[in-house]
Parts: C-alpha cells; structure tokens; sequence
C-alpha cells in the first residue's frame, strides 16, 4: 500500500507536531477511491513528542487496517461528514486538522472524492465497586471529509 505521512499540528501557530497522521491508497481496491487513515497521539511514555515513535505506531497500524478492513474482522460504522461524529471515536485534537491533512492526501493520491477508512476507538464505561473503567474497542470508521 503506498502511503504518506503527515507530523500534524493542532495549528498555524505551533512549531512542534503533536501527532502522526498516516494515509494510504489502494489503486486496486475498489477503484481506488478508498483512502485509509490512522492516527497516533505520542507515545504515552514520552513526555515530547517523537516523530520515530508515530512513525512505527502508523506503519503498523496501516497495514492492520488494510487488512481487517478487507476481511471485515471489525466493526464498521458509517459516519456522516460531520466532524462532531468523529470525535466520539478519534483522540482528542485530531478531528479538527484531520480534513486539512485529508485534502493533502486526496491531492498527493490524485483522487477526487474518496471514502475515507479511518481507525478509531469506542470507549464504553463500565461501572465498579468505585467509580468507572473504560474499555477500548477498535472500530473501523467509513466517511467522506
């Protein structure tokens, strides 16, 4: 699967990155109108940011979602193009730049308007003896930006 990278910033103001967004593009896959996105926030461990760290965590999971994508070993939600729809799945910041970086992606891939494939998260609280615990599920996202 070809791919770019994008080291994102939340905005124009900011120097420094603070997460990795992936795109990849099948050209033989249904069409190749399909464009495959995955996020990476910093490594939890880290207190800065590394570009080697979200490079890795990227490539990696690209090739998990071309693949269970393909097999349908996920759950896969249709969203519309509402970015508050997002937000539910993604992490925290991303949804805003994700269709600014989106547009680069679709004009580097030659595209025209692509559904977009994005990996994302659902959180579902789970009540104990005190307070809450959250469970993480992988989901597939499918939507146009």
């Amino acid at each position: 699967m070809k791919s770019i990278v994008f080291h994102a910033r939340k905005s124009q103001e900011e120097k420094t990155p603070m997460f990795t967004v992936r795109f990849g593009a099948e050209k033989d896959f249904e069409g190749g109108e399909t464009l495959f996105c995955v996020v990476s926030k910093p490594h939890p461990g880290l207190e800065a940011y590394c570009k080697k760290t979200g490079n890795q965590i990227t490539t990696d999971r690209l090739t998990c979602l071309g693949s269970e994508f393909k097999t349908g070993r996920r759950e896969v939600i249709t969203i519309p193009q509402e970015e508050k729809e997002l937000r539910e799945f993604l992490p925290r910041g991303t949804t805003r730049t994700l269709n600014f970086y989106a547009d680069r992606a679709k004009k580097f891939f030659k595209l025209e308007n692509p559904k977009v494939v994005i990996r994302g998260t659902r959180l579902t609280w789970e009540p104990r003896k005190f307070g809450a615990q959250a469970s993480k599920t992988p989901v597939i996202l499918v939507t146009r930006l």
